[in-house]
Order: structure tokens, then sequence, then C-alpha cells
């Protein structure tokens, strides 16, 4: 997990408006301290983002799973 889009750019040669770019970005895209869900909104779709406790891989295989149940 990454706090931001600084792995976008890991070179040096990265031009000015690119890292300019990933900084407005870090700045747009960070939720409030202590919030839990926020929501991305995208030229043609929302996105509700939100942060969850549990281990990567076994909220995947469950999320996975609800979807094959049809919930």
């Amino acid at each position: 997990m990454h706090s931001g889009f600084e792995f976008w750019s890991r070179t040096r040669k990265t031009p000015r408006r690119v890292t300019d770019s990933l900084e407005q970005a870090n700045v747009a895209g960070t939720p409030p301290t202590g919030s839990l869900a926020w929501t991305c909104e995208m030229p043609g779709k929302n996105h509700l983002r939100r942060v969850m406790p549990h281990a990567e891989e076994q909220l995947l295989d469950a999320l996975v799973w609800l979807l094959v149940v049809g919930r």
C-alpha cells in the first residue's frame, strides 16, 4: 500500500509537470484524517473508497465469494 502517488515517478528524469500533477493528486485524493470512507468523482462515474481493516487477500476472497453467490 502506498500513501501517495510517488510510486508513479521512480526516476529522477520525471518532468516537472508530471511531479506537479502527482502532488495535486496526493492532495485531492487523500481522505481526511480518521475517515474510513470517501468518494472519488471521476468523469462519467463516481467511486466509493473505503479503508478496510481486514487482510487484503482474505477480503478479496470474501468479495469474490459474494459476487459468485449473487449478493
